[in-house]
């Protein structure tokens, strides 16, 4: 969604900045408001209804349109932060190297859905190039799927683990 053209007719510039601690230019700005799951700022927009990310709002208000397809990324990585010189436009998978990159991505034992514990995955490493156990055999003792410890063994799951 593009905002900034039209942002100034769904939201009031000062009802949205006066929900923002601001402080000195180089530090952070969080949102003093409603926040998502996952920590970022959350407004209510009108027409249409929808939430929308408070640091979304900050950067069109401040620094220009947000462009179909970009996501306003954090350089921060201060969820609640609305300083528009801690925000810059990248696209999606820009966004999710950053996050690797920084170390925030939520995989391994961090991620919620994580049936493995690292030393599990290290141990079905260990089994695929020393034992002659199929793939098939170890899923069943880990109780993964077979796919699963396929991707393990390639480095397409747990790549920050040991063994890989």
């Amino acid at each position: 969604m593009g905002l900034r053209n039209g942002m100034r007719d769904r939201i009031s510039e000062e009802r949205f900045w006066s929900k923002v601690e601001r402080r000195r230019p180089d530090e952070c700005w969080p949102w003093s408001a409603c926040v998502d799951r996952d920590g970022y700022g959350a407004i209510l927009l009108l027409r249409p209804k929808q939430m929308t990310g408070a640091h979304r709002i900050a950067y069109a208000l401040s620094v220009g349109e947000v462009p179909p397809g970009k996501c306003v990324c954090h350089r921060c990585d201060n969820p609640p932060c609305c300083n528009p010189g801690h925000l810059f436009l990248g696209t999606n998978a820009e966004n999710e190297a950053d996050k690797i990159a920084k170390g925030r991505g939520l995989d391994g034992e961090r991620h919620g859905r994580s049936k493995l514990s690292a030393a599990e995955v290290s141990a079905i490493r260990f089994l695929r190039q020393n034992t002659t156990f199929t793939r098939k055999e170890i899923a069943m003792q880990f109780g993964v799927t077979r796919g699963h410890v396929g991707h393990i063994e390639r480095g397409l799951a747990w790549r920050g683990t040991h063994g890989n």
